[in-house]
C-alpha cells in the first residue's frame, strides 16, 4: 500500500505543497485556480486550503500523541460525555491512515 509523504510540507507560490529533502524540492499536491475550466472555490479559498494541507502531517502526529492522554483524562475524571469527541478524534486518524500501511 502506499504511504504519504512524511511532514513537514510548506506552501510556495500560494498554493503549491512542498517537501524540502536536503534542498530538492517536491511537490506535494497543489490547489490551483481552477475557475477558468470549471466552477469551483475562489483562489483565496485556494490558499487556505493549501496552507490547511501543508499542516496535515502535523496535525495528524499531534492527534495521535495527544489521544492517549485524552482518553486517560476522560477515564479518569469520569467525562463519559466527551467520549464522542474521542470517537471524532480517532475516526479521524482513521482517515487519515487508510491504506498507509
Amino acid at each position: 500500500m502506499s504511504k504519504y509523504t512524511p511532514g513537514p510540507w510548506e506552501v510556495i507560490l500560494g498554493t503549491t505543497i512542498i517537501k524540502d529533502d536536503d534542498g530538492v524540492r517536491k511537490v506535494i499536491t497543489s490547489c490551483p485556480d481552477s475557475t477558468k475550466y470549471i466552477d469551483t472555490v475562489p483562489l483565496e479559498d485556494n490558499y487556505a486550503n493549501a496552507q490547511l494541507i501543508s499542516a496535515a502531517p502535523e496535525l495528524l502526529e499531534a492527534l495521535i500523541l495527544i489521544l492517549p492522554l485524552a482518553k486517560g483524562y476522560v477515564a479518569n475524571n469520569r467525562v463519559g460525555s466527551n467520549e464522542r469527541y474521542l470517537k471524532i478524534a480517532e475516526q479521524a486518524i482513521t482517515k487519515a491512515q487508510l491504506n498507509t500501511k
